[in-house]
């Protein structure tokens, strides 16, 4: 059963202007945070950090543009990584930063494979699906904005 880690954090000090908890910390494994709204489920399979995620229901598992529709559903960006069958927490919007991205600036970004980001469009790398999971703030930055995937 999926929960909102805002539960399970301390440090959650501020409502957002819906009324919604939303978390202001830093995350040491996984970057900088900023009014960021979370789930926690068990992992399908083994999923490191920043990875954008689909579920089946009951778990989740790690999301893929060139494979079938269900799996470029994409529901979060993995924050933690977890091996099968152990709790990943991961974001569903709110703006997150990270060191190891490179992005340009207000460009979007998309699912690839493998549950990993690109800004490359999706119909450039020949994928089945085309799925943005947010735009760019910055160079290590992502506005977390999952949209609905569209097939190629």
């Amino acid at each position: 059963m999926t929960r909102s880690i805002l539960n399970d954090l301390r440090d959650v000090k501020d409502v957002d202007q819906n009324g919604d908890r939303v978390l202001r910390t830093k995350i040491t494994n996984a970057g900088d945070i900023s009014q960021l709204r979370g789930e926690t489920n068990a992992a399908g399979e083994n999923i490191s950090a920043v990875k954008a995620l689909y579920s089946n229901g009951t778990n989740v598992f790690l999301g893929d543009a060139n494979e079938m529709f269900a799996e470029a559903v994409i529901v979060g960006i993995s924050v933690t990584a977890a091996t099968t069958g152990n709790e990943v927490r991961y974001f569903i919007d709110g703006t997150f930063y990270d060191s190891s991205f490179s992005f340009t600036d207000g460009e979007p970004v998309f699912l690839a494979e493998n549950g990993n980001l690109t800004q490359t469009d999706p119909i450039a790398l020949g994928y089945n699906y085309r799925t943005v999971v947010g735009f760019a703030i910055g160079v290590n930055g992502l506005n977390i904005n999952i949209q609905e995937p569209i097939e190629i």
